[in-house]
């Protein structure tokens, strides 16, 4: 069975991620490109864990929320996060393989925002944060980039400068995270991203909507997704 293609978009908050998969979206629809799944952004959260978080470890939605220590954590409480963060990073792996897996082993092309790379970040941070043994951590980032298929995945970073993300995030009545959280995420991205070989970096900080998604055609025109006479002027008029 032939198996399909991950074209996965990276970089910070107000980027254009998912403004470049809107209007890819609506591009596949024009030129009748089938077999395509758009994934939801994955996060190791879900209801269910945020429940167990709210009965057993309930300080995790003050003080730990921030970068930083748990103040005022019990010992009870930081006895207890490990077992349940450990318990959400396999509930991350799991919805990985039931809501993407399957389609690219069916030969799908998967569409999808931060993903595994996401959660690798969360990891390296939260490991630190809360003692996680080294081991555990390494084995855990192995098993979740093993996701993201070097041979069949296409990785678009997009990024801006501080200063022009603080603008969309106002333009949308967002509030951006500190200057330096945000650059340690993007370095600690970047990391994971030149672990692969399809990897393109698209600064778009002086670029419109137009121009960037000029920029992501052409990629992948590049790997082939797209036919190479394809002009793409239309699809985002």
């Amino acid at each position: 069975m032939r198996r399909g293609t991950f074209i996965c978009f990276l970089g910070p908050e107000g980027s254009g991620k998912t403004t470049q998969i809107t209007i890819l979206k609506r591009l596949f629809k024009i030129l009748n490109i089938g077999n395509v799944h758009y994934v939801p952004k994955l996060r190791t959260r879900n209801i269910i864990m945020r429940l167990l978080f709210k009965r057993f470890v309930p300080e995790y939605f003050s003080s730990a929320s921030a970068v930083g220590t748990w103040s005022g954590a019990s010992n009870r409480e930081l006895r207890l996060y490990p077992l349940l963060f450990s318990f959400e990073v396999l509930t991350a792996i799991v919805m990985a393989l039931l809501l993407t897996y399957i389609f690219y082993l069916m030969g799908y092309i998967v569409v999808c925002e931060d993903y595994i790379i996401d959660i690798v970040c969360d990891l390296e941070r939260d490991h630190i944060r809360f003692h996680l043994k080294r081991n555990f951590f390494i084995k855990a980032l192995n098993i979740l980039l093993k996701f993201l298929p070097p041979n069949d995945t296409i990785l678009i970073f997009l990024n801006a400068n501080y200063e022009e993300l603080k603008r969309r995030y106002l333009m949308r009545d967002g509030k951006i995270e500190p200057f330096n959280y945000v650059s340690v995420r993007v370095a600690r991205t970047l990391y994971y991203f030149n672990l692969y070989k399809k990897r393109f970096y698209i600064d778009n900080s002086s670029l419109n909507v137009k121009e960037t998604v000029k920029l992501v055609i052409n990629v992948l025109q590049k790997e082939g997704i797209i036919g190479g006479s394809y002009e793409g002027t239309y699809a985002y008029r």
